[in-house]
């Protein structure tokens, strides 16, 4: 969607402009899955995901994402607020 391209956009331009090489990239799927099978595709050699500090739903189930992902990861994983 038009909204994923201009929020993707301003993340690349910000990260350019900091000096980080950094991708985009839309995926169908589940997250967990999806990221696990990314890092093992071997294009990536760190990884930045965020926690949200949302509700006990959303937390349980964003939660749930990132714990699968620090725990199965093959690389660095480096979670943000």
């Amino acid at each position: 969607p038009r909204c994923v391209r201009g929020v993707s956009q301003k993340v690349l331009e910000r990260a350019a402009q900091a000096g980080v090489k950094a991708a985009w990239k839309v995926v169908p799927g589940s997250a967990g899955d999806v990221l696990l099978a990314e890092v093992r595709s071997g294009s990536f050699d760190h990884l930045v995901i965020g926690n949200s500090g949302r509700g006990t739903l959303a937390r349980w189930l964003l939660g749930s994402v990132m714990n699968e992902v620090v725990e199965h990861s093959q690389v660095p994983v480096t979670v943000v607020p």
